[in-house]
């Protein structure tokens, strides 16, 4: 047999299949029975018939704010312009009312340098010349009554040597007036001279001079005697007068120190005792009047999240209502979610926009119904389950000023009410408009309250819940 007419190897087919191998097999598949198809679509429709019925969804609004106590934080301010000279606090300590806060220098200067502090040196210069001279005042009293009472005893002794004296002299007198007389009459009959006569009668006018110079010692002394005696009973009053006197013009120097110092060095001290939170200077920087320098968390204050939103949100907030909270400094999605309760809603807008209302803006992000520059600004207040957070095994205490984000449920309604809501506006529209009769609100009676039965601890702003 020749090799035109040799018939092949293997078949047809097999070398066929060979050829087109790489196609892959082929597989019959058996459709799905149309009434298994059909009851699984007529299930589903009941399922979602039941969820539409029996199911609810939340309404919730998105706010900002920060941890704030209700009373607020006392704001330490400068009262006056100037330089930071010093800090006397850190941030976290604990003052009490009164306690010194910051140094602000507030001196002019000149050439000579500053003038307010001249003049304080120059005033504590003579306060000290005053002090000098109250202790030597008081150290110089005692002696200079000693003396005076020295002297007084001087003079009451030579006053009783001039009386004793004065007492002869009297006794002495009637002896020389007789001799007087008898050398009168002797000199009559000529048995003594008119010089004998002379002498005694110089010696008469001698022995009167001294007892008048003695009598006129007498009063002066006794004069000196009772002034001294004077001084000596006024002694104790004068020397109060002196020192009352220094005391005032101590005190006058005083105030001038303190003006002058107010001057040059003034100081800032805390109003209240509480914790230091948000020192906003340093040393060196220069201040002007009424610029924040730090805040006050007073004592026994508990924190609160104060939030803002716009008025399309704070229409169903409501006191009571359960609220959870997500702080900026610890992220949810690690630390979880905190429970609150509004406390407090704000019938009116905020007159301003409060700073920690825009930082926590700024913070946080913008939300669905976070306050836009230029509109109403309402403030609600939520109180925290608890004022600390559970981060890694560890209790960490809220601090003020903390950034914290917050989902408030308003409105919880059926599924098929919300479905049906644009239907009921459109019915209540046209009625309005044609002057049909009372607007289709049958088909919305199913809503509940603002504040909704339980608070999922989700993110979202609309959840179902079956």
């Amino acid at each position: 047999m020749s090799e035109g007419t040799a018939s092949p190897l293997f078949r047809g087919e097999a070398l066929k299949w060979r050829q087109e191998a790489w196609i892959g097999s082929v597989q019959l598949i058996e459709p799905l029975s149309g009434k298994i198809a059909a009851l699984c679509t007529v299930a589903l429709v009941v399922c979602v018939g039941v969820y539409v019925v029996f199911g609810s969804y939340t309404r919730r609004i998105h706010a900002n704010g920060v941890m704030l106590p209700p009373e607020g934080l006392v704001v330490a301010e400068a009262d006056q312009g100037g330089v930071i000279a010093a800090i006397h606090t850190h941030e976290g300590d604990h003052v009490k009312a009164g306690e010194r806060l910051f140094s602000v220098d507030v001196s002019n200067w000149s050439e000579t340098g500053a003038t307010g502090r001249q003049l304080v040196d120059g005033l504590r210069r003579e306060q000290h010349l005053l002090e000098s001279r109250q202790k030597l005042l008081a150290a110089d009293a005692p002696v200079e009554l000693s003396s005076l009472k020295d002297e007084l005893a001087s003079l009451r002794q030579q006053y009783g040597v001039l009386q004793e004296q004065s007492g002869r002299d009297k006794q002495s007198l009637p002896l020389i007036e007789r001799a007087m007389n008898e050398m009168r009459t002797a000199m009559g009959r000529h048995l003594v001279t008119e010089t004998q006569f002379q002498s005694q009668l110089f010696s008469y006018v001698q022995f009167m001079d001294t007892q008048s110079q003695t009598l006129r010692t007498l009063v002066e002394m006794s004069g000196h005697m009772a002034d001294l005696q004077y001084r000596i009973n006024r002694h104790q009053y004068k020397v109060a007068e002196d020192m009352n006197d220094l005391a005032v013009r101590l005190s006058d120097v005083q105030r001038q120190i303190i003006q002058a110092h107010g001057q040059s060095m003034g100081v800032i001290n805390a109003r209240v005792s509480g914790t230091v939170d948000g020192i906003r200077t340093v040393v060196g920087q220069r201040v002007n009047p009424g610029q924040s320098l730090l805040s006050i968390l007073p004592d026994n204050a508990t924190l609160q999240a104060e939030l803002y939103v716009n008025s399309q949100a704070v229409g169903f907030v409501r006191p009571g209502q359960r609220v959870l909270l997500k702080y900026a400094a610890y992220p949810y999605q690690r630390f979880g979610l905190y429970e609150g309760e509004v406390v407090e809603v704000t019938k009116a807008p905020l007159p301003e926009r409060s700073s920690y209302a825009a930082n926590a803006s700024k913070q946080n992000g913008s939300g669905a119904s976070a306050p836009q520059p230029g509109g109403d600004v309402y403030r609600i207040r939520v109180r925290p389950s608890r004022d600390f957070i559970i981060a890694y095994g560890k209790h960490e205490k809220l601090t003020p000023g903390m950034a914290v984000e917050a989902e408030i449920a308003i409105d919880q309604r059926k599924l098929y009410q919300w479905l049906l809501d644009p239907v009921v506006s459109m019915v209540d529209t046209v009625r309005s408009i044609s002057g049909g009769g009372a607007p289709a609100h049958s088909l919305a009676e199913g809503v509940e309250d603002a504040a909704p039965s339980s608070v999922h601890k989700d993110s979202s702003d609309m959840k179902g819940t079956p």
